[in-house]
């Protein structure tokens, strides 16, 4: 068995086991359900201005979905980075690894942002919204 360090954890792998694969296949899974919720977040970004300022909180609700959308690109390009750097070379990880708690704290502040941006939303307001 190989210990291999990734992201200062040990993993205890397999000799057959690439790691760059792994990880690439890891930030592509991110990346794609990054794309769903920057999906979500134009769809609320779309009914709240259909909505307009007639809606309570349409000043905090603008302030979310455009802080998580451009969080969401942010860590896009970081996921984008990742995957296309080679985790097997030893100058890159250092790199790599301050990416990725970049990306995993721009995950957490994403998530918190939705959480606000669904309890506020539009969808669950609609009829109380004028």
């Amino acid at each position: 068995m190989i210990i291999v360090p990734i992201t200062s954890n040990l993993l205890f792998l397999s000799p057959n086991f690439n790691v760059n694969s792994y990880v690439t296949k890891k930030t592509i899974t991110q990346g794609m359900l990054d794309v769903a919720l920057l999906m979500s977040n134009a769809s609320q970004l779309k009914a709240l201005l259909e909505v307009g300022s007639f809606y309570r909180y349409y000043t905090f609700m603008m302030v979310l979905v455009i802080a998580s959308m451009m969080l969401q690109l942010a860590v896009g390009v970081l996921l984008l980075w990742l995957s296309i750097t080679n985790i097997n070379k030893e100058k890159y990880q250092a790199q790599l690894d301050r990416i990725n708690d970049a990306t995993s704290v721009g995950i957490f502040f994403i998530t918190i942002i939705n959480i606000f941006s669904g309890v506020f939303g539009i969808e669950a307001t609609k009829t109380h919204a004028l």
